[in-house]
């Protein structure tokens, strides 16, 4: 007997959004039981990858929404939400917009109570349960407790993903180990220090499989949390070491970023309003920080689970490559 099964993905032009699209559509296609309508949010449906728009609609659609205008958010035929808190960078405060967000899915999922939504998957951070001290991750901190911490959120099943860090977050070493300097500047100090880093497949895979998973019966233990972590953690040398391998390249040196010097390393990349969120947000990850003691393999129980992924570190940082190199041919193409 088939099931059929509804899911809505927002923000969907999010990394983690449109990897687990893809990973919910193989893993579809493995299971002819589970007939799976994906229902995929944009502020602008046109950016929707030509891979899924070509889809039938039945299968895959791109719906025009913006989680900050609540009006445009309907969950009303759908069994299961997975939803990515989105920072903003525009000016706006990250804490007012974390109110506005959470409070906009949790509108819209209880105006759909009535209807199909059996199950919210949350896509969170390591650390998100710290209440001070995490600087930007306080987006994911005051979504989490907005959408999970109390019973008006009329949604019977739970799930709170929290992943370590994503390999594609350190694209920019790679780019800058290209660069005329052919260097690192690691904010990952000591240069020994090993915090948890996850290929986005792996997240995305973990994600999928949460999504499509049956339906819990009443009385289940909620929310859930689940991290997922790399195969191990890994430091600055790990990733100076995979960078290395992936462009085969030997020259590459290795700088570490002192704490005493990361706003300025940030602010050459981030409005000025935005930078001292990062500099915390790190700093909570170094060795004394509050997330420092989060990074435990070990470290369940019967609502708490670890994942731990199968993408070696030097094959993600190689996929990371690839995908530098195709955004270059592109903008070369552009040009031309």
């Amino acid at each position: 007997m088939s099931t059929q099964i509804t899911v809505t993905v927002l923000p969907a032009s999010t990394k983690a959004g449109e990897e687990t699209i893809r990973a919910l559509l193989a893993l579809a296609l493995l299971n002819s039981d589970t007939k799976l309508s994906i229902k995929a949010i944009y502020r602008d449906p046109s950016k929707a990858p030509a891979g899924f728009t070509s889809l039938p609609e039945n299968k895959f659609s791109a719906v025009k929404g913006d989680v900050g205008d609540l009006s445009t958010l309907d969950f009303t035929d759908s069994n299961v939400v997975f939803y990515i808190p989105p920072p903003t960078y525009d000016g706006t405060d990250t804490e007012k917009w974390a109110h506005l967000t959470a409070k906009n899915i949790k509108t819209a999922l209880n105006s759909a109570a009535g209807g199909k939504v059996k199950k919210l998957v949350l896509f969170s951070a390591i650390g998100a349960q710290h209440p001070d001290g995490i600087g930007i991750l306080k987006l994911n901190h005051i979504t989490d407790a907005i959408l999970t911490g109390g019973e008006d959120v009329e949604v019977h099943e739970k799930v709170v993903i929290r992943p370590g860090y994503f390999v594609e977050g350190f694209a920019s070493f790679l780019e800058e180990a290209l660069g005329p300097t052919a260097s690192i500047s690691s904010w990952l100090t000591p240069l020994d220090y090993r915090a948890p880093v996850v290929s986005v497949k792996d997240i995305a895979s973990t994600c999928a499989k949460e999504i499509l998973k049956p339906f819990s019966p009443s009385g289940i233990t909620s929310p859930r949390y689940i991290k997922i972590f790399g195969p191990r953690h890994y430091s600055a040398q790990d990733l100076h070491q995979a960078i290395s391998t992936a462009l085969d390249r030997k020259d590459i040196k290795l700088n570490p970023v002192s704490p005493e010097h990361l706003a300025e390393y940030f602010g050459q990349v981030l409005p000025e309003q935005y930078v001292q969120e990062f500099v915390d947000m790190t700093t909570a990850v170094l060795p004394g920080g509050v997330m420092a003691d989060d990074f435990g393999y070990d470290d369940v129980d019967e609502n708490h689970v670890v994942v731990r992924g199968e993408t070696a570190l030097v094959d993600a940082i190689r996929v990371v490559y690839e995908g530098l190199l195709r955004k270059e041919e592109g903008r070369k193409g552009a040009a031309n």
